[in-house]
């Protein structure tokens, strides 16, 4: 019986392997990967397979999505979090917060230097993006931000890697932020 088996797995796997290998000597484009997404009642987003969610709410945030790392020597997992603040009592609109915010970043980080602060518009509205650089610890980082508000709320989602690594992930990175959308 094993025999007959092991006969009828080979007969049936070489035809899908001449397969895929005909389509690729063709040129055939690969099959698109299908990226997982995280949400909640408030927010929704796509992120890349292989990056780690972590939603335990640490440092005060909805989620940390963690890169892999790129080697076991590597101390440093770029990530992507998304910031939530309540803005009711504060009365911020989203100038005076991005404000705020530039201000609580010189208290928080080393050789704050802001490399770009654009407002921007998509099919969601008005948000502003901050590219910046600093040092935290023994790391020279470097962070890309979508302010939203939206309501009484404040959206921040942040990027932040290590500034040398910090291109090789951006277009990654675009897409996630392009995916972000607020649920009101």
């Amino acid at each position: 019986m094993k025999p007959l088996l092991l006969f009828l797995f080979v007969v049936c796997t070489l035809p899908a392997t001449a397969q895929v290998h005909l389509m690729q000597a063709k040129g055939a484009e690969p099959t698109a990967v299908i990226w997982p997404s995280l949400q909640d009642s408030s927010y929704t987003l796509l992120y890349p397979p292989g990056w780690e969610p972590n939603e335990s709410g640490a440092l005060g945030t909805a989620f940390f999505l963690f890169a892999p790392r790129e080697s076991p020597q590597d101390s440093f997992r770029e990530n992507i979090n998304l910031l939530i603040e309540d803005l009711a009592a504060a009365r911020m609109d989203l100038d005076a917060y991005i404000a705020y915010s530039v201000e609580k970043g010189r208290q928080f980080m080393d050789d704050l230097v802001i490399l770009d602060s654009t407002r921007l518009q998509d099919e969601r509205g008005p948000y502003h993006q901050l590219i910046f650089t600093g040092r935290q610890g023994i790391f020279r980082l470097k962070w890309k931000q979508h302010y939203r508000v939206f309501g009484r709320k404040a959206y921040v989602l942040t990027f932040t890697a290590q500034e040398s690594r910090f291109a090789a992930y951006l277009e990654q990175v675009d897409r996630v932020m392009q995916s972000f959308a607020v649920r009101e």
